[in-house]
């Protein structure tokens, strides 16, 4: 969902003083957290007859939290999961090899050589801003959680171009490369 029709949608919520947050909840899950801000800031803010009031503060509001939200981006998969998909869904989607979504995930791919088009097509599909991505994509890389090392420190993560990702993966199909190459 576009952030346009995310701002109908609580537009819409905040312009009936009788709405009861849980319906809308479960008819909009994703906005949820949206809702008690806007349901909190039209009880404690402005009188229940000042509605236009409450529409522009509680946007106002959706926006800042939502750029906190943003910064709490933590990973891929959880994002991706909590939009409905499955990472091998996702990397379909955007025709990518399943082993470069993970790449991407662990911000093993530098930053700077993802193509334009990729982070804008997974932002939409993952309904975030390309800011929230790129600031996601932009962070240093990280190994796998459950990974073990002999070392007394542990092994440093590296980054690898996108190109090199892309053509380096046994699964990528020539219209994978066609697509992304």
């Amino acid at each position: 969902m576009n952030e346009e029709r995310a701002d109908a949608i609580l537009t819409e919520f905040a312009s009936d003083p009788t709405t009861q947050v849980a319906d809308w909840a479960m008819r909009y899950p994703a906005q949820a957290r949206e809702f008690a801000y806007l349901a909190a800031d039209r009880t404690f803010a402005a009188p229940a007859s000042d509605s236009s009031r409450v529409q522009l503060l509680g946007l106002s509001v959706l926006r800042e939290k939502r750029a906190a939200y943003g910064a709490t981006f933590v990973s891929l998969k959880s994002v991706a999961e909590a939009k409905g998909h499955t990472a091998e869904s996702l990397a379909a989607a955007l025709k990518l090899p399943l082993g470069l979504f993970w790449k991407l995930h662990r911000r093993l791919v530098s930053f700077e050589t993802i193509p334009q088009a990729l982070i804008h097509q997974l932002a939409e599909k993952l309904d975030r801003s390309v800011e929230d991505l790129a600031r996601y994509l932009s962070q240093p890389p990280q190994l796998p959680a459950n990974a073990s090392h002999r070392n007394d420190s542990a092994p440093q993560a590296t980054q690898e171009s996108f190109a090199n990702a892309l053509i380096t993966d046994p699964d990528t199909t020539d219209t994978m490369r066609q697509s992304w190459g």
